[in-house]
This record gives structure tokens, sequence and C-alpha cells, in this order.
């Protein structure tokens, strides 16, 4: 055998080495690049979960958020009427302690005038009658010197405000309204009777 062809088995021998390391290359690249792609395609969808994910999240901290937000604010509306309702308690405590003693005082004026009902009928020649719809009335006589058994009278009582009017005055006396208002102010129902007298008594002089 020559040189020749002896070396012509060694090449193919060579070549079908090389062939076949080269095909286990290249489907060892092809195997590499499948792991490849589903690894990318793992990452993807791990990213995309993750972006959900994070949205959800985020929804959720806002409506947290929301909630929180709403909560203070009810929590203030609710400090703002506790405030409110304890001072209309206070106010309304303080105007039924008014209210009180304004009918206490009124009681009193009144049962003191009842009480003196006699002597001012005698010296003074006052009576008082309790007249239809809640009201008292006052009938004085001895006014005039002239005429003594002449009657000047006046209606009052006590409103639903608690405040003292007066109506059906014989004869007119033309401050009266300022005397209510004082009577209002000083509560002295004593001190408004003699000065209605008084007036009456002037009125007489007048003529």
């Amino acid at each position: 055998m020559s040189e020749k062809q002896s070396v012509i088995p060694n090449f193919h021998q060579a070549k079908n080495r090389t062939l076949k390391w080269l095909q286990l290359e290249m489907d060892s690249l092809l195997q590499k690049n499948d792991v490849d792609t589903e690894f990318s395609s793992q990452i993807i969808e791990m990213e995309s979960k993750f972006e959900c994910l994070l949205k959800t999240k985020t929804k959720e901290n806002l409506n947290i958020l929301q909630m929180k937000e709403y909560c203070e604010l009810k929590k203030a509306s609710n400090l703002a009427k506790e405030k409110l309702l304890n001072n209309l308690e206070e106010e309304l405590a303080l105007l039924k302690t008014e209210s009180l003693k304004t009918v206490s005082q009124n009681k009193v004026n009144l049962k003191q005038l009842t009480e003196e009902s006699s002597m001012f009928s005698q010296h003074l020649g006052l009576k008082m009658t309790k007249v239809k719809g809640g009201w008292l009335q006052f009938v004085f006589t001895l006014i005039d010197v002239n005429k003594p058994d002449s009657c000047y009278f006046f209606s009052l009582k006590v409103d639903s405000l608690k405040k003292y009017i007066v109506a059906d005055c014989q004869p007119e006396i033309k401050d009266m309204d300022h005397l209510v208002e004082k009577l209002n102010s000083t509560n002295n129902l004593k001190a408004f009777v003699h000065a209605v007298r008084r007036r009456f008594v002037s009125s007489t002089k007048n003529n």
C-alpha cells in the first residue's frame, strides 16, 4: 500500500469525527437555545405577574389611603357634632335654669302682690282678679278724688317667652311700653304697679 492510499482512510475517519463533533455541538447549541428561550419566557411571565401584583398592591394601598382619609374626616365631623351638641346642651341647661328662676321670681312677685292686696285695697283701692286667657286684671279705685269710685284698670300676664305683657289699659298710658320694658328688665312687679297707679293719678290732674 502506497503512502497516499494509507492517508485516505485516515482522512475519512478524521472527517467523520469532525462532522460528528459538529453535529453534537449544533445539537447542544440548539438544546441550549431552547432552554434559554424557555427561561426567557419564564422571566417574561414572572415580570408580567409582578406588574399585575404591583398594580393590585398599588390599588389596595390607594383604597386604604382613601379609607383612612374618610375615617379621619368622619372622626373630625363627629367631634364637631359632639362639641356642638355639648354647647347646645349647656345653653339649654342655662336657659332652663334662667327660665326656672324667672318663673319662680314671678310666682314670688304675684304671691307678694296677692298678700298685699288687702292693704292695697284699703289704701290704694286696688283689686286683682284672674280673667279668661290667663290674664290678671288690676282694677284701681280711689284715683280721682272727685270720683273715688271710678275704675282704672289694666291686664297683665306672662307669655310663652316668660315676658310680661300688658293689655286692655284704661285709660291709656302713653309710656306703657317703657314701663313694661323696665318691668321685664328689673322683674319688679310691685314697682311697676305703683308706677302705673301714679300714671293714672297724673291723668286725672291733667284733665
